[in-house]
C-alpha cells in the first residue's frame, strides 16, 4: 500500500468474537492475533498454532476453527 500526499493511513483494530463448544462466548481476538477475555489472555496464536495462556500447545487454527490433533473443537472465530 502506497501512501500519497493528503491520504491518511488506517491501522487495523478489528476484533472478532470467539466462541467455544456449545456457543459459549469466550472473548475476542485482538489486533495482535491473541484471544482475550476482557484483559486476560486465554489463547495465543502463533503461525496458525494455538497455545494456552500457559504456553501449552493445544492444536491448529484452520478456517476460523481451532481444533486439537484428535479433531476436538477448541474454539471458533466469528
Amino acid at each position: 500500500m502506497v501512501q500519497h500526499q493528503g491520504e491518511v493511513m488506517e491501522c487495523t483494530t478489528d476484533t472478532n468474537e470467539v466462541y467455544g463448544p456449545y456457543n459459549a462466548k469466550l472473548g475476542q481476538r485482538g489486533a495482535d492475533g491473541n484471544i482475550w477475555s476482557g484483559s486476560t489472555l486465554i489463547f495465543r496464536i502463533i503461525d496458525d498454532r494455538v497455545y494456552s495462556m500457559h504456553e501449552q500447545y493445544l492444536g491448529r487454527l484452520k478456517y476460523g476453527m481451532a481444533m486439537t490433533g484428535r479433531g476436538q473443537l477448541i474454539f471458533t472465530i466469528m
